[in-house]
């Protein structure tokens, strides 16, 4: 997993009367790798479960050609998603927060702790939570209706890939 990527996501915001989410991830290089693109995929996903949840299942119906049985799946899957990754934000909390406290305290720069391992791992676990109900939601559309879906899901969220230059 590149932690440098994960690092650098800076802004969820649902933008008011558009009903879209935007993403700003911030990358140190150009090139993009498979986890990369796993990490992309996973923010995308997550984001759009969690749109999915808050909208009128008749308009998203109408904009993704899903039938009644399709959209229950799609819900279901939005709703478990959203429930597994609250389990693994709580698990985060207290290290995030023991973190930030400890950041507080830095004179200098330098002196910033180092997020801890499990962080890392618990970003993974989340990441993986979204990849797993994506790759459901595959499968159980098949792949036709997942690529009208996938399509829908991209024009919802939009994510921005913004370069700094490598420290």
């Amino acid at each position: 997993m590149n932690t440098r990527l994960l690092g650098g996501i800076v802004l969820v915001a649902l933008v008011a009367g558009l009903g879209l989410s935007k993403q700003k991830l911030y990358q140190h290089h150009e090139e993009s790798t498979a986890s990369d693109q796993d990490v992309l995929q996973s923010v995308l996903y997550e984001h759009f479960f969690r749109w999915i949840e808050i909208q009128d299942p008749i308009d998203i119906k109408t904009k993704t050609g899903l039938g009644e049985e399709d959209m229950s799946v799609l819900r279901i899957l939005a709703q478990e998603c959203r429930s597994e990754i609250d389990i693994v934000d709580e698990r985060a909390k207290p290290v995030i927060d023991e973190l930030r406290t400890r950041a507080a305290k830095a004179k200098r720069k330098e002196d910033l702790p180092q997020p801890p391992k499990l962080l890392e791992q618990l970003q993974h676990d989340r990441n993986a939570i979204a990849l797993r109900q994506r790759d459901t939601l595959r499968r159980a559309l098949g792949n036709q209706k997942f690529e009208r879906v996938n399509e829908f899901a991209k024009k919802v969220v939009k994510i921005e890939i913004i370069m700094s230059p490598e420290k």
